[in-house]
């Protein structure tokens, strides 16, 4: 809620929310089938840990708003945070998960990846 109240992301209208640095808007509902009534509206929470944590890095850690992000730039990262507005380089690249699960899930897919390189 913080970093709503305070702007520290950008309401693009419709429930979507950007950055500058921002590769694509972001949406925290989930709309079902149009098909269904009534139409189920899901809050989808990646996106809302995803605000969380830019919010983390702008008031309590000082990052500018012109430096951060969500989305990077081929949708590997759901945050990130450039040293400069004119930096092409991520210096910090975060993964958000919603549960201890699907963290537990991609550490271990990403520990048989790194097995297999060698």
């Amino acid at each position: 809620m913080r970093a709503l109240e305070n702007h520290a992301v950008q309401d693009s209208g419709g429930g979507r929310y950007r950055l500058p640095k921002s590769e694509a808007d972001i949406v925290i509902f989930w709309e079902g089938r149009k098909t269904k009534s009534p139409r189920p509206i899901t809050l989808w929470m990646e996106p809302v840990i995803t605000i969380a944590s830019i919010a983390r890095l702008h008031f309590d850690y000082g990052w500018p708003r012109s430096c951060l992000g969500m989305e990077s730039a081929k949708w590997q990262f759901d945050f990130t945070a450039f040293l400069s507005k004119a930096s092409a380089t991520e210096h910090i690249a975060g993964e958000v998960k919603k549960s201890v699960k699907e963290l537990d899930l991609m550490l271990r897919v990403y520990s048989r990846r790194a097995k297999k390189a060698g």
